[in-house]
């Protein structure tokens, strides 16, 4: 053996042995241990090691089979008291002792460190099992000490550390055990939603009783149209309403809650208590205002294929367990909000779910016709009133589905008809919302029945066919995102908006005239005789809540004459006035763009022409040694008779080419086809206009 592997053999023999001597699980027989077997008590059994259990040489348990068999029974006891409500709370799964320990409040480690020895006693079924823990400390006297003192030393800490051991095994399983009976007695909370938008009279039947009398609510249709179910919530006996996020997280296991588990010694026995949230228990109570609206006889075949928590099974007994299954018919509520560009139509669209907007706090229990205010925090529901209070009629209502911030599909509750409110921007009571009395129709197709045309006046026209679709058009737009819709410059026309429409559309709850859902136009940009034409009628007149003369006077008095409002026929014509005057600048500026353009052709073709003219003149003077197309051109063209007459020429300035007839007559002729496109073509003034722009919009002029 070398000299290096001998110190290496023995480090590693030293590292070796201190393991052995003080690793936390590995104990030593010490001299002063006590003889375990000689100290059992009648019928009882000592840990050997934290899986088996001894009374004799010959006669031993295994404690896994306990285990196993003491889980199964704690799941079966969750499962009974959860048919009773949880109103005894009390279960099998304790630990008996002699020493009055309360071990689901102990810390293990504290049985090294015992003067007396103790024994607990655990049940296998009927079956008790009395388990001998011996005292970890015990008095000896001090070697050869004359005054015959005394000292403590630690002893049976092997035999501690297996009954440690196992009761950590047997306290976690009894957690685990209770934890996956919990789940039995737990309910899923689902939300459904439709694959497409229907409407909500496609999917309720009226409830009736025996004698066919109507109940005065709807149930939810058995067959028909195919619905989706989400996981809206979860509620669980130990720990009241889950994180759904956590629970659907990938990975997430149960037993990663067993320190959250509350168990108690029920005094008696083997029994113990369980910690039951305060939240199940207001769930679970038959009056709770939580469980309204709930159904709890829903399609399995659905819930199969849904987000929810299936069928669990705890690994040490082999149970599955399954929690219960229960519907929400208290949907969300959106309304279209953005509408987006469709090249390929000449109309915007809803584009999916990104199209609507979420009205945070209010539900609407389909099966009731009731609206409520949600608390998401609580989770408890403030009944606002019925339909009847808002003025919504069920056949006005779609069920579709939106997204949770979280990222979640559930069903919500799509309103197509709107109340008509008109918003006030003068400087005496802007913000002002005027009920018009009259209400705006889409048809459930809305999404393909917009169109914008025209300029930016006015957000909504009505289509008042009397029956057939009611569909919406929102001729004239709508605003903007970020725009504030009591300021005039932020309403853009159609050509100059971005991707995205926002609509300005409302779920009043305060306002009594308005309540309800609620379409706000704005007054600077209303265009509609019909609407001028129904507050004069003495039906908007009459109606509560509808100020026709002073909503009259508001859209129809802009400008006033006098102190005098205008009529509408006056106040139609100035609008007609102020889009002439808009008009005006573009017109001037297209006149004189004309005039130049023409001035331009006519100098080309009269230019051309003279070319022609002067070659000739040059050709044929024999007097003179002057060319006339050669100034004409600025000394870049000279004639010659022929290719032939070239080499007689006994001078050339630098730059001037020779051009013959034939090439005189191709360079008029191009000039005179550019002047008469300067004068008829209607393209190249299009061309310069587009050059035109381009270049002021680049440096910023508009």
């Amino acid at each position: 053996m070398s000299r290096t592997a001998k110190p290496l053999i023995g480090l590693f023999l030293l590292i070796l042995l201190t393991c052995v001597l003080f690793s936390g699980r590995t104990y030593a027989s010490s001299m002063y241990d006590d003889n375990v077997p000689s100290l059992l008590p009648s019928n009882a059994y000592y840990f050997e090691t934290n899986g088996v259990m001894r009374r004799t040489t010959s006669d031993s348990q295994l404690f896994d089979q306990i285990l196993k068999d003491r889980q199964s029974s704690v799941i079966a006891d969750m499962k009974k008291i959860g048919a009773d409500q949880f109103i005894d709370k009390t279960i099998s799964g304790g630990i008996d002792t002699s020493g009055g320990i309360d071990f689901w409040n102990y810390d293990l480690s504290q049985l090294q460190q015992r003067k007396e020895s103790v024994v607990v006693t655990i049940h296998r079924g009927s079956t008790p099992y009395s388990i001998f823990i011996p005292r970890g400390k015990k008095e000896v006297p001090i070697p050869n000490d004359p005054e015959g003192r005394t000292m403590w030393v630690e002893v049976n800490q092997k035999v501690i550390s297996a009954s440690k051991e196992a009761l950590s095994r047997y306290l976690l399983m009894v957690k685990e055990g209770v934890i996956f009976g919990s789940l039995a007695s737990s309910y899923n909370i689902y939300s459904m939603y439709p694959e497409q938008q229907v409407p909500l009279t496609d999917i309720l039947q009226d409830a009736k009783e025996a004698k066919g009398v109507a109940l005065g609510y709807q149930t939810i249709k058995s067959s028909g149209v195919t619905m989706r179910y989400s996981l809206d919530g979860f509620y669980n006996p130990l720990f009241g309403k889950m994180d759904i996020s956590m629970i659907l997280k990938s990975g997430f296991s149960w037993t990663s809650k067993v320190n959250e588990v509350k168990i108690g010694a029920g005094g008696s026995d083997d029994k113990i208590t369980i910690g039951i949230s305060d939240e199940f228990l207001d769930f679970m109570r038959p009056d709770s205002p939580i469980r309204e609206g709930l159904l709890s006889d829903i399609d399995r075949n659905i819930v199969a294929s849904a987000n929810g928590v299936k069928s669990v099974r705890a690994a040490l007994s082999g149970i599955a367990v399954e929690p219960k299954n229960m519907v929400d018919v208290g949907m969300r509520l959106i309304v279209p909000s953005t509408f987006s560009k469709n090249d390929l139509k000449n109309y915007p669209i809803v584009t999916g779910k990104k199209g609507y907007k979420l009205i945070n706090g209010i539900k609407m229990r389909i099966t009731e016709n009731m609206i409520y205010k949600f608390d998401e925090v609580s989770g408890k529901n403030e009944k606002l009133g019925n339909y009847d209070d808002f003025g919504i009629y069920l056949n006005s209502l779609v069920l579709g589905s939106t997204i949770t911030p979280d990222g979640r599909t559930v069903g919500a509750v799509i309103p197509l008809w709107y109340k008509e409110v008109v918003v006030s921007t003068a400087a005496s009571d802007a913000g002002t919302l005027y009920y018009t009395g009259r209400t705006v129709k889409m048809g459930n197709d809305y999404s393909s029945k917009l169109s914008l045309d025209g300029m930016n006046k006015d957000l909504f026209g009505i289509d008042t066919k009397s029956s057939g679709l009611q569909a919406i058009d929102v001729r004239k737009f709508a605003f903007t995102e970020e725009a504030d819709h009591l300021k005039r410059e932020d309403h853009n026309s159609v050509g100059q908006a971005p991707e995205n429409f926002r609509l300005k559309l409302i779920f009043n709850t305060t306002d009594e005239e308005a309540k309800g859902f609620s379409i706000i136009r704005n007054n600077y940009y209303i265009d509609d005789p019909n609407l001028i034409t129904w507050l004069e009628s003495s039906e908007a007149k009459a109606m509560t809540g509808v100020k026709a003369d002073v909503l009259y006077k508001l859209i129809t008095g802009g400008i006033e004459i006098d102190n005098k409002p205008l009529t509408y026929e006056q106040w139609n014509r100035m609008q007609e006035i102020r889009s002439e005057l808009d008009s005006a600048g573009k017109s001037k500026l297209m006149t004189f763009i004309k005039v130049i353009v023409l001035i331009a052709g006519v100098f080309l073709i009269f230019y051309s022409l003279m070319l022609i003219i002067a070659y000739w003149i040059d050709i044929l003077n024999p007097l003179f040694d002057f060319s006339i197309l050669n100034m004409m051109t600025f000394k870049r063209l000279y004639p010659v008779a022929g290719e032939d007459d070239m080499g007689y020429i006994t001078s050339k300035a630098e730059g001037t080419s020779y051009v013959t007839f034939p090439r005189i007559l191709i360079h008029g002729l191009l000039g005179m086809v550019c002047g008469l496109l300067f004068i008829f073509g209607e393209p190249v003034l299009e061309f310069i206009l587009w050059i035109y722009y381009k270049v002021v919009s680049f440096v910023g002029v508009v």
